[in-house]
């Protein structure tokens, strides 16, 4: 952007259906993990801890795609 011209802002709406999946891995990963811990269960705390990874390394990855890899929009001529 040159002098004047304002930043183009990020329309997170596009992202929502990504975002929803990252929200259900947290929320069923961090319960199952919880669970796990309280009973001693391998097999929850290996399936929840599994689950966040997932959920967490896939959030970053969108959010390095968002701050790499700019959307080209197209400009309107101003009024």
């Amino acid at each position: 952007t040159g002098p004047g011209e304002l930043p183009v802002a990020l329309d997170f709406r596009a992202s929502l259906p990504f975002l929803r999946q990252v929200l259900v891995g947290w929320g069923i990963g961090f319960p199952l993990l919880a669970v796990g811990s309280y009973n001693a269960q391998w097999t929850l705390i290996r399936a929840g801890a599994v689950l966040l990874l997932v959920a967490t390394l896939a959030s970053a990855a969108h959010l390095a795609f968002l701050a790499l890899g700019p959307v080209e929009r197209p400009t309107s001529p101003a009024p």
